[in-house]
């Protein structure tokens, strides 16, 4: 980087000079008769500046110190129909050309489509497993019914086995609302503890509310601009 350096002067041993490259100065005498020109002094002080092209590093380095999946991702995507998106490490991104970018495309676009049909296929599996669970619990609970209505009918409170007790319980009291509105309407008027209100935001109306009057939500409500998406139209 620019700065202030020392140069030892050639023709006078021990006498050192100092060149500031930022402001085009130095202490040599030679330089006060020829200023504003350079003196050799300028140019043995940007000899001292370090090469910027040597601390690019070479594609071999970047591929010795890269994830080692690199080389297995760049394999798939030399071909034009990737078979399958394979594991991407960011150390990837600055090894991809356009060739290997559409590729890149093909395979994600496969990888979605996929996604897509296995979503739906979990879909389908969660529905036939709820639908056998639910199959099942009904069958537990008429198996249930069965015992109770038969210890009521028997006078049997209680079955005692070593691997079980079975016993009947007193029912349990529970409220079952017969008008739902009229009841919330009641219990604001006397108990309003017994009414759960949950307010939320709308959205869109608060884009409306903030547009027309944006000093009145100023602290409130900030917009800003989410991250760039990737747009992928397919022909």
């Amino acid at each position: 980087m620019k700065g202030i350096h020392e140069v030892a002067s050639e023709s006078a041993p021990g006498v050192h000079y100092l060149v500031d490259l930022s402001a085009g100065t130095c202490t040599c005498p030679h330089f006060e008769r020829i200023k504003p020109k350079e003196c050799k002094h300028f140019g043995v002080a940007r000899l001292a500046l370090p090469d910027p092209v040597a601390d690019i590093p070479t594609l071999d380095e970047v591929m010795q110190e890269a994830d080692p999946h690199v080389e297995e991702a760049l394999a798939v995507l030399a071909h034009p129909d990737p078979e399958e998106l394979p594991e991407l490490p960011p150390a990837l991104v600055p090894m991809l050309v356009e060739q290997t970018a559409c590729h890149l495309v093909r395979a994600l676009l496969r990888e979605e489509a996929r996604l897509e049909i296995d979503e739906q296929r979990m879909q389908e599996d969660i529905a036939a497993w709820q639908a056998y669970l639910a199959k099942r619990q009904e069958r537990a609970k008429a198996a249930r019914q069965i015992l109770l209505d038969w210890m009521q009918r028997a006078g049997v409170t209680k079955l005692q086995h070593p691997r079980f007790t079975c016993s009947v319980a007193k029912g349990r009291k529970r409220l079952e609302v017969k008008d739902e509105a009229a009841t919330i309407a009641r219990c604001e008027e006397v108990y309003a503890a017994a009414v759960a209100v949950k307010k939320s935001l709308r959205l869109r109306e608060l884009q409306v509310a903030v547009d027309s009057l944006p000093g009145l939500f100023a602290g409130l409500v900030e917009e800003t601009v989410g991250e760039p998406s990737l747009r992928i139209v397919q022909r």
